[in-house]
């Protein structure tokens, strides 16, 4: 009598990004809500795993959609810290009486935050296209959209999911630099998958800006000093 062992099943097969859309795109079946607070999860605990569920084209709506909100959260958080803690929340590498004057009129009245509210998403949204514009056109320039299916789209939705970051203000204090940090971790690994490029050229493409914005910045303050010791010395 022989024993006939049944074959072992195959595996089941991977699971794509149809078959488990990203949160937030899929928030017209499980909720605006639970969309929003699961895709930040998402993004702070797997982004790769995130970003590899996204569309990739034919959807510019949920990318911005999801920036303004977090860009009134953001409001939201920075006001809380202003009230209860002060300026001094803000740990800018900057000296504290600049930091109070800068800071002096930023805990508003209900009608300022109510200004704030609706100025904010504003900014953010130019602040989205003019930095997507940017760093797709760096992307280009590192040769990071030879293989891309994405196009524009791609940049424009690494981006938007990637302004999550601003959530790291919930942090006093170093949240700024979380957010940063945090910030160029998820456009490196949102582009790379996006565009299907490598991360060295996702990671030029937007360190590239940065490192150009402080050196313009660093020479603007120089030569703003020097116009200040040279009046002042001709003053004399």
């Amino acid at each position: 009598m022989t024993n006939d062992i049944p074959p072992t099943p195959p595996p089941p097969p991977p699971a794509d990004a149809a078959a488990t859309p990203f949160p937030w795109e899929d928030r017209t079946r499980i909720g605006v809500g639970r969309g929003f607070l699961e895709s930040v999860r998402d993004l702070l605990a797997a982004p790769t795993a995130a970003f590899a569920r996204m569309r990739e084209r034919g959807d510019y709506a949920s990318p911005l959609l999801f920036a303004l909100i977090v860009s009134i959260l953001g409001v939201v958080i920075s006001q809380f810290w202003m009230l209860v803690l002060g300026p001094s929340s803000f740990f800018l590498p900057i000296p504290g009486d600049m930091r109070e004057e800068i800071f002096a009129g930023a805990a508003l009245g209900t009608a300022g935050v109510a200004l704030q509210l609706v100025i904010g998403p504003i900014l953010a949204l130019l602040g989205l296209l003019i930095g997507t514009a940017i760093v797709h056109l760096f992307l280009l320039l590192f040769g990071g959209l030879k293989e891309s299916p994405s196009g524009f789209e791609g940049s424009f939705r690494t981006l938007g999911y990637s302004s999550v970051s601003q959530l790291a203000g919930v942090v006093p204090f170093v949240g700024w630099l979380l957010a940063l940090i945090w910030g160029v971790i998820l456009q490196v690994i949102g582009l790379a998958r996006l565009h299907r490029t490598t991360p060295g050229r996702a990671l030029a493409a937007v360190v590239a800006p940065l490192l150009l914005c402080c050196v313009c910045i660093v020479l603007f303050a120089a030569t703003v000093i020097g116009l200040i010791a040279g009046a002042a010395a001709s003053g004399r």
